[in-house]
């Protein structure tokens, strides 16, 4: 959810914004597309294609490199020959920047395994989105620890400064406790609530901006994507 509304809210804004489908499963991809396509971001990795020939237009600033969630090979890419070509999600980067994209936002599963390591390997600054729940606080220390292997073992400083809290409910006693343990952490926090227009924008096949522009998410979706702006 978060990666697809912030790459549309950025696009809107004015940026021109490469969406690319970084989870095997294909979530993001489902989301927006309603029909089959003939490329996927595998095919760009393995050389297939170029980035261009695998765009796709989502609306206007902003594309997606799409994902095949069945009978999509990039989990066997991940699996086979991404321990060859570590720095391959850089040399994505460079090309989208080559092709005028300003912001490139991946949409990741929540593993941390060798897939996700080399996508943050192209990658300035990354998220954590947490729900509130106990185990969400442990979450943020074994993130920082697998975050500190990726800067140890490659030498690569990805910015870690920003959580944002997911599905909050200020009703609930225990999720305002979880967000000040949270905020104890330090971090800046983005606070995105309990709102069912989301998952309907999803079956929808819509942006949540495009399907409920007046859902009280957007300011701080809008607050979010303006940080990564302005970097």
């Amino acid at each position: 959810m978060l990666a697809g509304n912030v790459a549309y809210i950025s696009a809107k804004a004015g940026s021109k914004v490469l969406l690319v489908d970084g989870d095997p499963q294909g979530s993001v991809s489902s989301w927006f597309l309603q029909e089959a396509l003939e490329y996927e971001l595998a095919d760009v990795l393995q050389g297939t294609i170029s980035l261009e020939k695998a765009l796709v237009e989502l609306g206007e600033n902003l594309c997606l490199v799409p994902t095949f969630g069945i009978g999509g090979s990039l989990k066997t890419y991940a699996e086979n020959a991404l321990e060859k070509e570590p720095l391959i999600f850089q040399d994505l980067g460079e090309g989208a920047e080559r092709v005028g994209f300003d912001l490139v936002i991946y949409d990741l599963s929540p593993g941390i395994g060798r897939l996700e390591r080399c996508i943050l390997l192209g990658c300035d600054e990354v998220i954590a989105p947490l729900t509130p729940e106990y185990l969400s606080l442990d979450g943020v220390d074994i993130f920082s620890e697998f975050l500190g292997q990726v800067r140890k073992g490659f030498k690569k400083y990805v910015k870690h400064e920003k959580i944002v809290l997911n599905l909050l409910n200020k009703s609930f006693r225990r999720h305002e406790i979880y967000r000040d343990k949270i905020r104890e952490l330090g971090y800046q926090l983005f606070e995105v609530g309990q709102d069912a227009k989301i998952p309907e924008s999803q079956i929808m096949h819509l942006s949540l901006l495009e399907y409920d522009p007046h859902s009280r998410v957007i300011p701080e979706l809008e607050r979010l994507s303006k940080s990564l702006r302005e970097g």
